[in-house]
């Protein structure tokens, strides 16, 4: 087989080498336009293409309609009229646009993230909201704490009275379904009305009233289904990661992975979460339990603070696929396997 380089095709294009500011404004319109914009469905490569489709023809025309859309660097006299040439080539570039371009959505995910977090920080100064941990001591419940705990929606509804001003996220899929995996007929709503850590515990204390005081553990699982969020994670492709979600910061970073990994590329149908009491579990980390019935790590604060975990369920779009309308089936849901939290133990009963 022909062995390709990066310096044989820039000179075939025309370009005096791969440094040139006229071959990077190129590579930057074949990611960003043709790729990212035109035909995002190809960023996933064509070992993926085919293996969802069956076949390579949508890969093909890709390289026919490349062809078209930069015909000066893909003239057949640059390769001396051997069509058989200029496919390899292109097959070879085009490869390496799209994990180039999966790459450069990864890292502006992660901003953006980064970003929301740094966001929450700085309006919980403004507002003199700090997150506070436990250190040992405990405080002696107040009337008023002691109210919140039994009722199932006073926290969330205190929680509501303190002003936070969270910038929502820039999302690949700005609207999709989250679904809590937590009996038979699983209840969803959609991501528009929980996309505040709050707003996603009032909304699981809605359905699971008894939850209202007790300290759970709340998470979602991916799976490392992007080459290039793997090899940052060190773990091989398609392997299943569980991550807690315990604040705004947490909630964030796991739906940018979700999307990030999803295994169509045109669309993202929704995710599933769990909770359970922290009760069942054992050798989790303490930064990883949602306390809501204490007053040194209440929800309100929660969304404070960044953090990440290690328990999990799975992401809608990696089991059975949802319709392209985006709505989310509890039929269509694969089924959860054995999931250790932190420190091996699985999870015994999940409300």
């Amino acid at each position: 087989m022909p062995r390709f380089t990066t310096e044989q095709l820039v000179t075939r294009m025309g370009f005096a080498n791969q440094w040139a500011p006229e071959y990077t404004d190129h590579v930057r319109s074949v990611k960003g336009t043709f790729l990212r914009e035109e035909h995002p469905e190809l960023l996933v490569g064509p070992q993926a293409l085919e293996t969802s489709t069956g076949s390579l023809a949508t890969w093909e025309n890709a390289l026919n309609r490349l062809y078209e859309r930069y015909p000066e660097q893909w003239n057949p006299v640059n390769f001396d009229g051997n069509l058989a040439q200029r496919r390899g080539f292109a097959n070879f570039f085009l490869v390496a646009q799209a994990k180039k371009a999966r790459s450069d959505a990864v890292n502006e995910e992660r901003k953006a993230a980064a970003a929301t977090a740094a966001a929450a920080a700085r309006a919980s100064r403004s507002t003199g909201s700090y997150p506070q941990k436990a250190r040992g001591r405990k405080r002696a419940p107040s009337e008023s704490s002691t109210n919140r705990a039994s009722s199932p929606l006073s926290l969330p509804a205190a929680a509501a009275k303190r002003v936070k001003i969270v910038e929502r996220p820039e999302l690949t899929f700005r609207s999709f379904a989250v679904l809590l995996k937590d009996r038979e007929n699983p209840p969803a709503i959609s991501y528009d009305d929980v996309w505040q850590f709050e707003d996603l515990i009032k909304w699981i204390l809605a359905k699971n009233p008894s939850l209202s005081g007790k300290r759970i553990l709340c998470w979602s699982e991916i799976v490392f289904n992007d080459s290039d969020y793997a090899e940052m994670m060190g773990i091989e492709v398609g392997t299943r990661r569980p991550r807690m979600i315990t604040n705004q910061g947490s909630w964030v970073a796991c739906i940018l992975a979700a999307q990030a990994n999803r295994s169509k590329p045109d669309r993202f149908p929704g995710i599933c979460i769990k909770v359970a009491l922290e009760s069942d579990h054992q050798n989790h980390d303490a930064d990883d339990v949602i306390d809501l019935g204490s007053d040194d790590k209440r929800v309100d604060g929660a969304a404070d603070t960044l953090g990440a975990g290690n328990a999990g369920t799975e992401v809608v779009s990696g089991g059975g696929d949802v319709g392209g309308d985006g709505i989310l089936g509890a039929g269509d849901v694969s089924v959860v396997g054995d999931v250790s939290v932190a420190g091996g133990e699985k999870p015994a009963v999940v409300l």
